[in-house]
């Protein structure tokens, strides 16, 4: 895996892109995704089936990004997400909004209206699964 990032990154690179990019906190992570990270300002889905990590990993980019003093809204479809889970943010727990629509469309709604606002670094989207409250 080590041998690939370098090519990987040299694939993509991040200077004179036009737009920031914030790194997930996991390299490995950040060599596969073009610019080597996730776009400022831009929502983000989150895929994949029931005990993947794809809660494991929102909470840890969460983290990440809260640490860089990043607002982060999360768009929970499921309605999995344990609040408590954010405790661990401590007083930049407040850093992060998290939302759980009625519906898809409702959080598709919600998604567009707070990454419009401009007040988020990052919107991501988890759930997408078609298994929507």
């Amino acid at each position: 895996m080590s041998a690939i990032i370098p090519k990987l990154k040299e694939k993509s690179p991040v200077e004179g892109i036009g737009f920031q990019v914030l790194s997930t906190g996991i390299e490995a992570v950040d060599a596969f995704l073009p610019h080597g990270g996730l776009r400022r300002g831009h929502l983000t889905q989150i895929a994949g089936e029931r005990g993947s990590g794809r809660t494991t990993f929102i909470l840890s980019l969460t983290k990440q990004l809260v640490g860089q003093g990043e607002r982060v809204a999360i768009i929970d479809l499921e309605g999995n997400l344990d609040p408590a889970s954010l405790t661990t943010l401590g007083r930049s727990r407040e850093l992060v909004w998290v939302i759980v629509p009625q519906s898809m469309q409702k959080g598709l709604w919600a998604a567009d209206i707070l990454m419009r606002s401009g007040h988020f670094g990052l919107g991501v989207l988890d759930g997408v699964d078609g298994s929507v409250r």
